[in-house]
């Protein structure tokens, strides 16, 4: 109980998401126009110059230089401006959060980025009709780790044994520390005030039958992660939910993983250069 509402009190001592960044997922959500969403970026300088510089960078390859929000709406299109939103709003929270390390942050940082590209980039190939709510989804899944990670110096061996032995690592967390990363994240979610397809999707991507309607996003989210886990195995990174079975998804059976995560690469290098 101690560890629970020290990891409660934890989530309400974050910095609340940027509220131009909410406003703008709230928008996006309820299909408001190209012009509304745009007018509340504009609004917000500081948000402005980092989607432009996201906007001006090789990753986009425009051809004349993006001087406005409006004219970044128009070329590239009001749900890639949303998620370079919220892109550019969690990047700060990864980067160094509490007590966590740096390294384990930045790894996270790269680990989460990995998976929304992913999420995007599979969405067609499963049918799911709205990439970039994955890609969203897919960023902000495991942002429970933020703050669960400064818990983890002190249960990190027992949960490792629970997990060798073959739980998966939300399960373990919930018998260690009381709660996992997945129920962390959300009331993160919910502490920022962020919509319910995200408090959802982040609460349900290892339980994509308990999530409703949000199932197949859920599917989507806890898929991009199984692919990234198995595409960064040789990185040591740890905190990625691996594949129920021993060799993968079905995706990763079906489709060139090798080509799917090369391009993720190559954009997730592109929009770290551009966020530093």
């Amino acid at each position: 109980m101690r560890n629970i509402q020290e990891v409660l009190a934890d989530i309400e001592r974050l910095e609340p998401f940027p509220t131009a960044a909410v406003r703008v997922l709230e928008l996006a959500l309820s299909d408001a126009s190209n012009e509304e969403i745009v007018a509340v970026i504009a609004a917000d300088p500081g948000l402005t110059a980092k989607i432009l510089r996201l906007a001006n960078s090789a990753r986009f390859a425009p051809v004349v230089s993006i001087d406005s929000i409006k004219d970044a709406s128009a070329r590239l299109g009001s749900k890639t401006i949303v998620s370079m939103v919220l892109t550019t709003g969690c990047a700060s929270y990864f980067m160094g959060y509490g007590n966590s390390s740096p390294g384990s942050n930045r790894s996270l940082w790269e680990e989460c980025l990995h998976t929304a590209l992913v999420a995007r980039r599979i969405s067609p190939l499963v049918g799911f009709p709205e990439p970039e709510l994955a890609y969203t989804v897919g960023l902000l899944q495991n942002i429970g780790h933020i703050v669960l990670d400064r818990f983890m110096n002190a249960h990190r061996d027992d949960i490792v044994v629970l997990v060798e032995g073959g739980l998966p690592l939300w399960s373990a967390e919930q018998r260690v520390i009381g709660l996992d990363h997945a129920v962390c994240g959300a009331k993160i979610a919910e502490r920022w005030g962020l919509p319910e397809a995200f408090v959802k999707g982040i609460q349900f991507h290892h339980e994509p039958a308990e999530a409703g309607q949000y199932r197949d996003l859920c599917a989507v989210a806890e898929e991009a992660e199984a692919i990234t886990a198995v595409a960064l195995s040789d990185n040591g990174l740890s905190m990625l939910e691996r594949p129920k079975s021993g060799t993968g998804s079905h995706l990763l059976d079906a489709y060139d993983v090798a080509s799917l995560m090369a391009g993720v690469r190559e954009e997730l290098t592109e929009t770290n250069l551009t966020l530093a």
